[in-house]
């Protein structure tokens, strides 16, 4: 789906976690499966309502993942 966004004209591909379901090592294996192949910018957005949405965007720092954006709440993961 990714190679199709982008040839169609996508200039970043976004991974949405809206339920912050998304584990850090799934999320290892999906980020660096994109970058694989394809060129465009990956964009990775994640609640911390789980829990896992820090370590999530902290494992993917030294990948070269182009933006995280997080929604953190202060009382997650409590």
């Amino acid at each position: 789906m990714a190679r199709e966004l982008e040839a169609a004209g996508s200039d970043i591909i976004g991974i949405k976690d809206m339920a912050g379901v998304l584990k850090p090592y799934a999320a290892y294996d999906l980020i660096r499966a994109l970058k694989e192949n394809v060129k465009a910018p990956i964009h990775l957005h994640t609640p911390d309502n789980s829990g896992n949405g820090v370590a999530t965007l902290l494992m993917h720092s030294p990948d070269g993942i182009a933006i995280v954006a997080a929604a953190l709440e202060y009382m997650a993961g409590i």
